[in-house]
């Protein structure tokens, strides 16, 4: 298959020609490359209120869908952060390890369930008052 150029004749019609036939119509032929302007789009400025208001509500919606979607995902990474910490507590359980907490209960339920009788150096109720 031979290339197919185009060319223009004085009269400024446009034929197509092959490769090996222009070579009679070398004076008359006119080749152009054109390059192709990168597309830019810009924001028109608004033309009256209601575009104006438009954009306006565009712009607020895409940034609550952004907000949006950053708490979703902060939801997600502290429950995530949660149910690591459970593992590792339940983990700690399984293995006999306990923390500062149980020690501090302990604590406080052998101070209340107390069975020895330190009635002599407790202070009653009201006896500030006598």
């Amino acid at each position: 298959m031979t290339p197919t150029l185009t060319a223009t004749s004085p009269q400024g019609k446009k034929r197509k020609q092959n490769a090996r036939e222009t070579s009679s119509l070398r004076k008359y032929l006119k080749v152009t490359i054109r390059q192709k302007k990168q597309s830019i789009t810009l924001i028109p400025p608004p033309s009256d209120d209601r575009e104006r208001d438009e954009i306006a509500e565009a712009t607020l919606l895409s940034l609550t869908l952004h907000k949006t979607a950053l708490a979703a995902e902060a939801q997600e990474n502290v429950a995530k952060a949660q149910e690591k910490l459970e593992e590792e507590e339940i983990k700690k359980m399984v293995e006999g390890k306990e923390d500062e907490e149980s020690y501090a209960s302990e604590f406080v339920d052998s101070m209340l369930n107390d069975d020895v009788d330190n009635s002599g150096t407790k202070i009653e109720p009201e006896s500030h008052k006598e």
